[in-house]
């Protein structure tokens, strides 16, 4: 059972839509760290969210917290890929890893190549992935190798992550949420630390 604590301030999705400019990009960091770390306690509990995106963030000042856990499954001990028996169902395609697109398979990789076009939404005002194809020709290009670029504001470190580490075609080959999430840790306990220069000036 998963207990979620109150959020107030509204959907993700929206917040990037309505603030738009006027959002720090220390805040979009923040937005990134706190759906890895939410990621990162689902799939340490054994469970998939496969409907990561957006609209299913909550935000409370710069903290975010995932939410609408639908679609999500709780993997068993033995096996930790959950094989969809229904393709006819909705299903959030814009938001898939190419391995789910071919064979309805998921994983906690596949949550991390969705988390990939999670932070493409941040850093591009919530628009809607691949806004100028009909949902067949995305299922198509990604299963041909396309993935989303960067938007223009996304700082290089971010960029690494999704392009590198979350758009790999090959699930092995995606960091764990553990790593990603590490890894933002890391650059902003290393933006808070003063400068040996900054250090040497203050004495």
């Amino acid at each position: 059972m998963l207990v979620m604590e109150l959020v107030d301030g509204g959907s993700l999705d929206s917040v990037l839509r309505k603030r738009k400019d006027d959002i720090p990009l220390g805040d979009l960091v923040q937005y990134a760290f706190g759906a890895a770390k939410g990621l990162e306690y689902l799939h340490e509990n054994d469970c998939i969210h496969r409907d990561v995106a957006a609209r299913n963030c909550l935000v409370s000042g710069t903290d975010v917290k995932i939410s609408d856990f639908g679609l999500s499954r709780e993997l068993s001990n033995r096996e930790k890929k959950y094989k969809l028996k229904d393709m006819n169902q909705r299903l959030p395609i814009r938001w898939l890893a190419p391995e789910v697109l071919a064979t309805a398979t998921y994983s906690t990789k596949s949550d991390v190549f969705s988390y990939g076009v999670l932070l493409w939404e941040i850093y591009s005002e919530a628009a809607v992935p691949y806004h100028n194809m009909k949902l067949a020709q995305v299922q198509a290009q990604v299963l041909a190798g396309y993935r989303l670029s960067a938007p223009n504001k996304m700082p290089k470190f971010i960029r690494l992550i999704m392009e590198d580490h979350c758009f790999a075609t090959l699930p092995d080959e995606r960091w764990t949420m553990t790593q990603i999430r590490q890894h933002i840790e890391d650059l902003l306990e290393w933006r808070k630390t003063p400068t040996q220069q900054e250090t040497s000036a203050s004495k």
